[in-house]
């Protein structure tokens, strides 16, 4: 049986990672912040403590990562299966992909003072989203499947108990 690869503490800052094979690979406390890992498989990899921050994540593989300390802000996690992954205190629900091709989450990551809307590379808290929409969106198609998204997300974040239930006006 082939070993994981051990890259604890690795400096890989910017590295071009695209359809990495680093299933099951030891990433913890490296350093990943800015690296292109788009499509990489990164299956039951533990990623503890690793800094993600601004590392391209869309369409990785991600199923049973160890993500528990990991710094995703910045990250984009556009399209990555994060089945059974664990982030520990952070949460993220991947909410649906606009019909403008922008996926929708809603995530609280460490350093996030309340749950942020992430739609395409812009990130919002529920009240700069909806005030942004509004201006930009109101009275469209777009605008209406942008809101059904984000009170399903919302929705779900109420019912796994990661937020509490909003006033209507506050639900995006």
């Amino acid at each position: 049986m082939i070993g994981r690869a051990d890259l604890r503490g690795a400096n890989l800052v910017g590295a071009d990672l695209r359809g990495a094979n680093l299933r099951g690979a030891d990433l913890r406390d490296a350093d990943l912040r800015g690296a292109n890992l788009r499509g990489a498989d990164l299956r039951d990899a533990d990623l503890g403590d690793a800094n993600l921050s601004g590392a391209n994540l869309s369409g990785a593989d991600l199923v049973g990562a160890n993500l528990v300390g990991a710094n995703l802000r910045g990250a984009n996690l556009g399209g990555a299966n994060l089945s059974g992954a664990d982030l520990g205190t952070q949460w993220i629900i991947q909410g649906a992909v606009r019909s403008d091709g922008h996926a929708l989450m809603l995530q609280m990551l460490t350093g996030d003072a309340e749950p942020m809307v992430r739609a395409g590379c812009r990130i919002f808290t529920l009240a700069q989203a909806q005030r942004h929409w509004e201006k930009t969106r109101k009275g469209t198609p777009l605008f209406t499947e942008t809101e059904i998204i984000v009170r399903g997300m919302v929705a779900l974040a109420v019912a796994r108990n990661l937020m509490p239930r909003l006033r209507d006006t506050e639900a995006a």
